[in-house]
C-alpha cells in the first residue's frame, strides 16, 4: 500500500517536538487564557490547558498544546487558526466548538501544518459550512467532526482538503451529519490536494468525496453509512477494503445491508452512540480490512472502522501525558 510521505514526516516533526527542551505553561494556573500563553511561547514549548472552557487560539509559533480529554472533566476551547509559524503545531484533547459562525471552526492557513489528535471538532451552527479547512498541511487522528445543530442546510463540507501542493491524512476518525433536512453534505470536498483516509466512519452524508482530487487518494479500511454516493475519484486513486450501504468503490468492496454498529440508529451522539462493530451485523466489517495492517487489539487481520488498525480510536480523548 502507498503511504503518505506527509503522514510520517509529521509524525516525525512531532516526536522531535515532544522530545524538545522547552518551556512547558500551563492554562489557567499561570495564564488567564490560552491565547495568552501561546503569546509567550517559542518555538517548541507545551501548553498544558487545565479542565474548563475557554475562547480560541490563534496558533503561530511550532508548539504542542495539549487538553484533558474529550469525555468529562474535558477541555472545550472555541475557534483554532493554526497560522504562519506553526510548521507543525500539534493540538491534543480538546473538545473544539463553536456556534457563531457558519465557517471553519478549525483553520490551517498557507505555509502552516497541524497535527490535531483526539479532539472533538463541531460546528454548532444551524446552518453551518465547514468544520475544518485546510490550506496547507493537516493530519487528524482519533478524532470526532460534528454538525449536531445542522438544519436545512445546503452545500456542506466538513473537510475542505485544500489546492496542489497541500494534503489532509485522516486516520481513526468520525466524519458525522445529522438526519435532517440538510442537502449536499460532504466528508471532504477542495481542489487537487493529496487525500490518505485510513479507518475512519462517515455517516449521513451526501456524498463522501465532492472533487477529482490528485495526485494520490488512499482510502482504506473505511465505512460510509447513510451516504448517499461515494463520490467521484482520482484515475490513479488507491481504495481497497472499504464498506458501505452504497457500494464503495475500488477492490474487495463490501455492501452493508444493516447498520454494521454495536449502538446506531440514524443520528451519531457522541459520548453515546457505540461504533464497535456489532459481532453480527458488523461481521462482513471484521478482518476485512487490507492484510498489510493488523489490529492493535488481538493482532488478527485489521477490522474495518474506527476501532480497526494498530492504532485503534480512543474514546476518552485522553493524551498520553501525566495530567
Amino acid at each position: 500500500m502507498r503511504q503518505s510521505s506527509f503522514f510520517v514526516s509529521i509524525t516525525l516533526f512531532a516526536m522531535l517536538v515532544a522530545s524538545a527542551q522547552a518551556t512547558i505553561r500551563q492554562v489557567p494556573a499561570q495564564y488567564a487564557t490560552i491565547q495568552l500563553a501561546e503569546n509567550a511561547c517559542s518555538s517548541d514549548d507545551t501548553i498544558l490547558v487545565a479542565p474548563g472552557t475557554y475562547a480560541g487560539v490563534f496558533i503561530d509559533e511550532r508548539i504542542v498544546l495539549i487538553g484533558s480529554g474529550i469525555t468529562s472533566p474535558r477541555t472545550t476551547i472555541g475557534r483554532v487558526n493554526f497560522s504562519f509559524g506553526s510548521q507543525p503545531a500539534v493540538m491534543e484533547g480538546f473538545y473544539v466548538t463553536e456556534a457563531d459562525s457558519e465557517y471553519a471552526v478549525v483553520f490551517v492557513d498557507v505555509f502552516a501544518e497541524a497535527l490535531i489528535r483526539r479532539c472533538v471538532i463541531e460546528n454548532t451552527h444551524p446552518h453551518a459550512y465547514q468544520a475544518l479547512e485546510n490550506d496547507e498541511r493537516l493530519v487528524l487522528e482519533d478524532c470526532v467532526i460534528q454538525f449536531p445543530a445542522l438544519n436545512g442546510a445546503i452545500g456542506v463540507i466538513a473537510v475542505w482538503v485544500g489546492n496542489p501542493g497541500d494534503s489532509v491524512a485522516m486516520r481513526n476518525c468520525v466524519i458525522s451529519f445529522p438526519d435532517a433536512s440538510n442537502s449536499g453534505t460532504r466528508c471532504f470536498a477542495g481542489g487537487s490536494a493529496s487525500l490518505f483516509v485510513q479507518n475512519c466512519v462517515f455517516l449521513n452524508a451526501d456524498a463522501v468525496l465532492f472533487s477529482s482530487f490528485s495526485p494520490s487518494q488512499v482510502l482504506v479500511n473505511n465505512i460510509a453509512y447513510g451516504i448517499g454516493v461515494w463520490g467521484t475519484f482520482a484515475p490513479n486513486a488507491l481504495i481497497s477494503n472499504n464498506a458501505g450501504d452504497e457500494l464503495p468503490p475500488g477492490t474487495n468492496a463490501v455492501l452493508l445491508t444493516s447498520s454494521p454498529f454495536v449502538n446506531y440508529t440514524t443520528n451519531y451522539v457522541f459520548g453515546t452512540s457505540d461504533l464497535h462493530l456489532h459481532p453480527t451485523n458488523g461481521a462482513p466489517c471484521i478482518d476485512t480490512g487490507i492484510l498489510t495492517l493488523t489490529d492493535l487489539l488481538d493482532g488478527t487481520r485489521s477490522d474495518m472502522g474506527i476501532y480497526g488498525g494498530p492504532t485503534p480510536f480512543i474514546d476518552s480523548g485522553a493524551p498520553p501525558y501525566p495530567y
